[in-house]
């Protein structure tokens, strides 16, 4: 078996194409901005809004158990769905944000949805 070593610096990571192409929009992105859609790509509003009709078309039923794997983004669109919450307000406040590797439970009311 063959190994091999990769070397990653700050600078390669800072240097992604969207934020030497698209300043304004990769500060648009990290800043919270649902709506904004990155070339040739989804808005958060969008993945929430696609990962969240998944989730409803797969609810749980009283006794089961449903497990939702994303990246946090997609995570977080979805639990301000979810929650009713606004999705830039709580990007800025990182209030319920979903880092990557994160979990979150949600208990729900089987009868009336409610979380």
């Amino acid at each position: 078996m063959e190994s091999f070593a990769c070397r990653i610096s700050v600078a390669d990571i800072a240097a992604t194409p969207e934020r030497v192409d698209d300043p304004e929009g990769y500060a648009r992105f990290w800043g919270g901005e649902a709506d904004y859609r990155p070339p040739q790509g989804e808005s958060p509003a969008e993945v929430a809004g696609r990962v969240l009709a998944h989730v409803q078309a797969h609810w749980p039923q009283p006794g089961e158990t449903l497990l939702v794997v994303s990246h946090g983004v997609a995570i977080t669109g979805v639990l301000c769905k979810l929650l009713g919450r606004d999705y830039g307000q709580v990007w800025q406040s990182r209030e319920i944000m979903h880092q990557n590797t994160g979990f979150s439970v949600l208990n729900v009311d089987p009868a009336t949805h409610e979380i």
